[in-house]
């Protein structure tokens, strides 16, 4: 909740901001959904990776778990190089928005740029997940992982806020809602579908999935205002407010 939503508002009023409305967004706002979903995907294959790797290198390759969790070093690095690269985007939209008005779609060009390298190091670790490769195969699809994973977050966060500015922290409370429950649930299996499907195929399964959500950021780019119109019960973007 804002300082300015906060003032002079009644108990009453504080709980259905801060409890009812985001329920009411997450049934309500298909757009707001679908891009909780792509979040909360993405959060939930960090998670993914935690657990996965104890798999590839500890029952695979036969290393310790110290060694293992050094393994997880090049998504930190990955996400390092993302950061960075959020400041060449953010330069990409002050020069936009000083040209003409901002729409919340200007905000998608780092999920645009990051869902493929997310996608890419999924498909790295199930292809290289070989005894007789050496580590460096898989513990380099952190790096294309964590670049990918945290242009997407920072891109769809704006891009959420964008879309719902008057309403911006319930939104956020209905995306922090699903991610940490996607977060929650997928370390309840991720170790038993590596064993079952085997490092490849579960891998692979993984990077299927998060293919086709590159499709996301690239189809609100071109039809998200539309879709926002069409499916939400009233917009609350920044396209309404009076220049």
């Amino acid at each position: 909740m804002t300082e300015q939503e906060a003032q002079g508002i009644t108990l009453n009023e504080m709980m259905k901001a801060c409890v009812v409305r985001p329920l009411v967004f997450a049934v309500t706002e298909p757009v707001l959904v679908a891009t909780c979903f792509y979040v909360c995907l993405i959060y939930s294959l960090l998670y993914a990776f935690f657990f996965a790797f104890p798999v590839v290198f500890g029952e695979l390759y036969g290393y310790k778990d110290n060694l293992v969790g050094l393994m997880l070093i090049p998504i930190l690095i990955g996400a390092t190089f993302a950061l960075g690269f959020t400041t060449w985007c953010e330069t990409r939209y002050l020069k936009l928005i000083s040209e003409r008005r901002p729409t919340p779609e200007d905000r998608l060009l780092g999920a645009k740029i990051g869902a493929p390298f997310a996608a890419i190091g999924l498909w790295i670790l199930g292809a290289t997940a070989e005894k007789h490769v050496i580590w460096v195969g898989p513990a380099s699809s952190g790096l294309s992982f964590g670049f990918g994973m945290v242009l997407i977050y920072y891109s769809l966060n704006n891009y959420i806020i964008d879309c719902y500015v008057q309403y911006a922290s319930s939104a956020l409370a209905t995306k922090v809602f699903l991610r940490s429950a996607g977060g929650a649930a997928f370390p309840l299996f991720t170790m038993q579908m590596y064993h079952k499907l085997g490092l490849h195929w579960a891998s692979w399964l993984l990077a299927f999935i998060c293919t086709a959500m590159i499709a996301l950021p690239f189809g609100f780019s071109m039809w998200g205002r539309e879709l926002r119109h069409k499916l939400s019960k009233k917009d609350y973007s920044i396209d309404t407010i009076d220049a």
